[in-house]
């Protein structure tokens, strides 16, 4: 491996203060905190100095400290993350690869299970299913993760825990207004019938995206609503064996602009209500003292209701102009603008001649660009089943191994989007070894064996080497193969569009359906990561510190870079990413009252597709100060910087400052506040298409705790 930067000597600095520190502290000496234990990189709890994999945890206490009202306010503080609000309904977070379009390189879970959009793998951050109080601890793993959750965790995995309904008992009532037309609300009740503990939230969020757009001559027009309804039970038989069960409803409108482009002239506003139910269920088992048993199921849909009303030119709706347009759409932009496109070639030359032709039939120019309304949708349903059984089994404390086996059944189906219904079903088996042949010395061994409708069976392993320099200090070795199979869009998307109610008849009918403007070929193939990662970890009980270092060189093949756009409709494996790195996160705690939390990344990229580049970043800081004054006072503040790859986006800085107060009434009434202010340094958006009216922000929450007997 290695690292072409000017931070060469920076990196090799960092590891030898870091060897220094782990000889200076007694190696006899075993007296220190336990180190934070996790869940995710292999399905096993694991020290984080046993992980093959850098593993970012953010606890609940920290998210309080944060006072944010979104997830993707903390993800900005993970190392190697960026988060790009494009506008208040379209949020994008990604990991290393920097690729707007298509963020699909992260597995999302929620307590293990994947949360992602069935039919195109992405996530809407905008309308996530849990609410953030709700959440007892975030663990993201840094590095690909396909040998132990399939082919969706590309880049890593984002697993968000939550609160067992036995530790959120009561009542809980919030509310928060401020800045952008903020307005939150949450009623949170939870008890005990029997040996059934269940937690029950009802909440919904309201505000205004960001104020305008010089991209839009509307503005923005991003104001966004939503509301989610979340059941959780837990019913215990003893204190090993247990049954779970969640329900989850949640809903949304996102407000959108008028499009008005390729001869489309939206007469209406396409705004898009969503969504989303899941109901599933999780079965603890301990068979014996050395093996346990996990039982997975759950069943999610989505919706997306979208209509509009458009007016469009009578010509669009033939097979010939869809022929141009999928050639090149500049040509059928300059015909609709009244200009007679010059063709550049033969293919061009033969689709244009046809298409005069087609204009003559029609009656001349000047009838075939008249235009007629009528109504259209971008409806999409999409569903998915997951079933896993999976085994953790202890044959010794040296030796434990987890194995896993699921299959997944997705499906979708959209009279815009696809040809027809779509499905894909996936079936996989996981396993790794956790192996300790000396005290000093950890081995991670997994793999993933998948098969699909869309690829052929593929195997992914993953290697780690983890060797203790000490009780307090590991140096870590990670090899790892991962890929990223196309999702139902990538392999089956097929734009055409259904008019219905025209005002003016084509061909004598009311209702037409568009030739295809865009289609897949249907034959992509899996996008791969092949990964080296060389890490230290430390954890200094005595000085209050901790912190992980981590240099890596991937290389990802294959890659589908273009995005699914009707226009230049494009979709391949031709796009290839290399990235080598340094990331660093640090933990140190001097006194009991003061915590602080510093991260630093610095990316060396090198790209063969431009929109690999647009979410980039070369480098990026930032820093967490929380401190708690008294008993019922705490403050914390933060700091973000990042700086991009490319020249689209712009440095971007802001900070947050945000004080919790707690009063306690009686022992059992608290009353809660929390004030927040934000502040964007020079232009304050990471898009240059993102602008806020107001360089800083301020928010106001308010809330009230009951405990019950």
């Amino acid at each position: 491996m290695s690292i072409k930067s000017p931070h060469n000597s920076l990196c090799l600095g960092i590891f030898f203060l870091v060897f220094l520190l782990s000889h200076s502290s007694n190696a006899l000496d075993i007296l220190y905190e336990e180190i934070p234990v996790v869940l995710t990189p292999t399905r096993l709890k694991q020290s984080l100095a046993d992980t093959p994999a850098s593993v970012t945890v953010i606890s609940k206490d920290t998210i309080t400290a944060l006072g944010v009202r979104n997830i993707t306010d903390v993800l900005n503080l993970v190392p190697g993350m960026t988060v790009n609000v494009r506008n208040g309904g379209d949020t994008r977070v990604t990991y290393h690869s920097g690729n707007r379009s298509n963020p699909r390189r992260l597995q999302v879970l929620v307590d293990g299970i994947a949360i992602y959009e069935a039919w195109i793998a992405e996530v809407n951050w905008s309308l996530f299913p849990v609410p953030i109080q709700n959440i007892e601890r975030i663990e993201v793993t840094r590095s690909p993760s396909t040998p132990a959750y399939g082919n969706n965790a590309f880049n890593g995995v984002i697993n968000i825990i939550t609160q067992h309904p036995e530790d959120s008992q009561g009542i809980n009532m919030e509310y928060l207004d401020g800045g952008l037309n903020t307005n939150d609300w949450l009623v949170r009740f939870g008890h005990r019938l029997g040996s059934t503990h269940y937690r029950l939230t009802l909440d919904g969020q309201k505000d205004s995206g960001i104020d305008f757009s010089p991209f839009n001559e509307e503005g923005a027009r991003d104001n966004r609503k939503i509301r989610r309804f979340n059941l959780y039970t837990s019913t215990a038989f003893d204190h090993k064996n247990s049954v779970d069960l969640f329900i989850r409803h949640n809903d949304g409108k996102f407000l959108q602009i008028k499009e008005n482009e390729h001869g489309v002239r939206d007469i209406s506003f396409p705004d898009v209500s969503l969504q989303q139910r899941a109901i599933g269920t999780q079965i603890n088992y301990h068979a014996t003292d050395h093996s346990q048993f996990i039982f997975k199921s759950s069943y999610h849909q989505s919706q997306q209701n979208q209509d509009r009303s458009t007016c469009i030119p009578i010509i669009t709706l033939t097979e010939e102009f869809a022929a141009i347009f999928q050639l090149d759409s500049s040509l059928t932009d300059a015909i609709l603008a009244g200009i007679i496109p010059v063709p550049d070639n033969e293919e061009e030359l033969i689709a244009l001649d046809n298409f005069w032709l087609k204009i003559a039939e029609l009656g001349g120019l000047i009838q075939a660009l008249s235009e007629t309304c009528g109504n259209t949708n971008q409806d999409i349903e999409a569903n998915r089943l997951n079933i896993e059984l999976q085994n953790t089994y202890s044959f010794s404390n040296q030796l434990r191994l987890v194995s896993t086996l699921g299959h997944r059944d997705i499906s979708a189906e959209s009279e815009t989007f696809l040809r027809d219904k779509a499905s894909n079903k996936i079936n996989y088996a996981a396993a790794n070894i956790e192996y300790k042949p000396i005290p000093e010395l950890t081995l991670n061994i997994g793999g993933i064996l998948e098969s699909e409708s869309y690829s052929n069976t593929e195997f992914s392993p993953r290697l780690g080497v983890n060797f203790h320099i000490n009780p307090r200090h590991t140096l870590r070795f990670i090899y790892s193969k991962a890929i990223r199979t196309p999702d139902i869009a990538e392999q089956e998307i097929d734009f055409r569009y259904t008019l219905r109610n025209l005002s003016i008849p084509v061909d004598g009918a009311t209702t037409i359906q568009s030739p295809s403007l865009g289609s897949s070929t249907g034959n992509l193939n899996p996008e791969r990561i092949r990964d080296y990662e060389l890490g230290y970890y430390g954890h200094i009980y005595e000085e209050g510190l901790s912190f992980d270092i981590k240099l890596f060189d991937e290389q990802m093949r294959s890659l589908i870079s273009n995005r699914l756009s009707i226009r230049d409709f494009d979709v391949d494996n031709n796009s290839s990413v290399d990235i080598q790195g340094l990331e660093m996160e640090l933990h140190y705690q001097p006194i009991d009252k003061l915590q602080t939390r510093f991260t630093y990344v610095y990316f060396d990229h090198e790209y063969t597709n431009e929109r690999e580049y647009f979410l980039a970043i070369k480098q990026s800081f930032s820093s967490l100060i929380h401190y708690r004054f008294k008993k019922n006072w705490q403050a914390s503040l933060i700091y973000y910087h990042s700086e991009p790859k490319n020249n689209y986006y712009k440095n971007y800085e802001y900070s947050d400052m945000n004080i919790n107060y707690r009063y306690a009434v009686t022992n059992q009434i608290n009353i809660k506040a929390n004030f927040r202010a934000r502040h964007y340094f020079k232009d304050n958006s990471f898009d240059k298409g993102n602008l806020y009216e107001d360089e800083t922000q301020y928010y106001l929450g308010l809330g009230l705790e009951i405990k019950l007997n």
